[in-house]
Formats: C-alpha cells, structure tokens, sequence
C-alpha cells in the first residue's frame, strides 16, 4: 500500500497512462496521501481526462451518507451485527473498509440503495455536503498529521492549479495550525478542503469551489451539523469555514481568510 509521503513503485509502474491510475492512488490523492510529484501529475491528468474526473468524483462520496445509511439499518434491525468495533471510529478506517462494509450490508439483503437516496434527499448544496463530511471528524482526526514546509507548499501548489486560485496563504493564518490540504469533488467540480486545528483541539475546515451565482458576499454565519460555519463569495469562489462551537473564532478566522486568500 502507498505510505502518506510517496508512492510504491508498483504504484509508479501502474501510472504510465490515465487509465491505469488506480483508484488506489486516486483515493490517496484526494486523502492528501500522494507524493509531490504524484500529486502534480494526477492534477494535469484531471485537467485533460474527463473520465478520470468522472472517477475521481466517485471516490469522493460524501461519508456521511455512508454513516447515515448505517444509522438507518441499525434501527431497522438492532440485531445486526456491529461493524466496527466500538473503540474504533468511523473516521479511522479507511475508505475500503467503509465499501467492503457496504458490500456487506448488501449480502445481508438490506436495501442500502434507498437508505442512500433518502438520505441525499436531505443534502442540498455543497456546504451541506462538506458539513457533513466534516462532521465525522473528531480532535484526534488531524493531531498526528504532519506535513513538512515544503510539503505543505507542494499540496497547496497542487491545489491551486486545480482550482485555479492561489491557496498559498490558507496555511499562514495566526490562529488557526494548518494540518494538510484535500481534493475533494461536488457536481463534477473540484472542491478544496483545505483543514486546521483550532487552540481548542477542534477540527476545522475551509472548502472552497467555484461559485454558482456571480458576484461578492459578506461572511455570514450560521449553524450546519451543529458546528459553527460561516459562508462568502469572492472573486469568482465561493468558501466555508466550518468547525466547533467557537462563534466568535470562526466568524473571527473567516473574515481574516476572506481578506488573505
């Protein structure tokens, strides 16, 4: 398997082409797993390989509806075995794990296809989307993850030219610690998570992606998945910083980023 700071050779011999760009890979690229030179590599791909996009854009399901889909079984049927064991969290397995439970449910002859649709069904826009999937974090989520300078360069960079928006100054802010930044993806759009530690230990993040409506917005703040979020538009983005219950830290953190990036 391919470690958080390179990529096996096996890896390396598979990535001749686009189309033998394993979802391995892909899925340690949006995990912000990949090496630099990976990295960059898959992001030019994406740029001129829609099917690749399309495969990307699979793999970045959002696990909340996952984690809902199960919600909803275990009521159904409270006898069902348990997946995980309960020292251990959903966010610390892997995504496979999360699938292979999946294929599992299905033997078992529940019908996770509605359970999935019902669920989308509550999600409307893409800042739901990214609340909910920040919502799985917990404070031990991001305490070991730790990049070098030039490693969190190379990931922004690598954003950046995704995006098409200079992200460098996401990770110089005085009060929130940069941890690592992800590709994610909504509607065939990339979607950068870029996530932080607050003082307190909280997990937060800013998401940003292209903006469906023209023109600035003001930060405003509001309540998603019972964490404090705050929204705006500018320059053509549109962002959401999101994490904890700190009102006065995230409207603070965001208006310093609405000025910075």
């Amino acid at each position: 398997m391919c470690g958080r700071k390179h990529v096996c050779k096996g890896c390396e011999t598979r990535m001749t082409d686009t189309n033998q760009i394993t979802d391995e890979i892909l899925t340690a690229f949006l995990d912000g797993e990949t090496d630099a030179e990976t990295s960059r590599m898959i992001a030019a791909e994406l740029k001129a390989d829609p099917d690749l996009r399309a495969r990307l854009e699979l793999l970045s399901m959002p696990i909340e509806d996952v984690k809902q889909a199960f919600d909803m079984l275990l009521d159904a049927s409270p006898k069902a075995p348990v997946f995980l064991p309960q020292s251990q969290n959903l966010q610390s397995v892997g995504r496979k794990t999360v699938l292979a439970a999946i294929a599992a449910s299905l033997i078992m002859g529940v019908g996770l296809g509605i359970a999935l649709t019902r669920s989308q069904e509550k999600l409307g826009t893409w800042q739901e989307y990214a609340a909910a999937y920040h919502a799985l974090y917990v404070k031990g989520t991001l305490s070991t993850v730790e990049f070098s300078e030039a490693d969190q360069v190379m990931q922004l960079a690598t954003l950046s030219e995704v995006l098409g928006q200079d992200l460098d100054s996401a990770r110089a802010d005085r009060v929130l610690q940069f941890k690592r930044g992800q590709l994610l993806g909504y509607q065939g759009n990339p979607l950068v998570q870029i996530a932080y530690l607050a003082p307190s230990g909280d997990p937060v993040a800013l998401c940003i992606t292209r903006a469906e409506i023209e023109g600035d917005r003001a930060v405003s703040t509001a309540i998603l998945e019972g964490m404090v979020a705050a929204e705006w538009n500018r320059g053509g983005f549109s962002y959401l910083l999101i994490g904890g219950t700190d009102y006065d830290l995230i409207d603070a953190a965001a208006k310093r980023l609405e000025q910075s990036i």
